[in-house]
């Protein structure tokens, strides 16, 4: 089953983003994996806007401490020149992207992604694999 507005978790994790997005003042957001999948975002995402974030997700995985499937990390805020954006990765493969119009307050936009991170974990871990039910489809999360 595609994921998107036709899943519950898929519409739940979607207004979590959004939520997010307006709390630290972005332009958007989403959720990625390491694998280059793009798993949902905060708002619409036209055409341009999606080749946009694949450039982010591109800057951002060679920032990694290590392939993130291994135990790596991302942590990245680039906020005083453009492109303004913040990576962080989570849920061992998963990497939450929100941009920027302007330049932002690095701590500010930390602490409130710190705060919505757990929910954000919660709901993608909770999405149904996109390639159905069989045994390899999807992630499991780390207990």
């Amino acid at each position: 089953m595609p994921l998107g507005p036709d899943t519950p978790q898929w519409n739940q994790l979607a207004a979590r983003l959004a939520a997010l997005v307006q709390q630290a003042g972005a332009m958007n957001a989403v959720v990625m994996d390491a694998h280059n999948a793009l798993w949902c975002r905060a708002s619409y995402l036209g055409e341009g806007e999606k080749q946009w974030v694949f450039e982010l997700l591109a800057r951002a995985l060679p920032l990694a401490t290590g392939p993130l499937e291994r135990g790596g990390r991302i942590d990245h805020v680039r906020c005083e020149v453009a492109p303004f954006w913040l990576a962080r990765s989570f849920a061992g493969i998963y990497v939450l992207v929100l941009w920027f119009e302007r330049q932002f307050a690095d701590a500010w936009v930390r602490a409130i992604v710190r705060r919505a991170l757990p929910d954000i974990e919660a709901l993608t871990t909770s999405l149904p694999p996109p390639d159905g039910p069989h045994r390899e489809a999807g992630v499991v999360p780390k207990p």
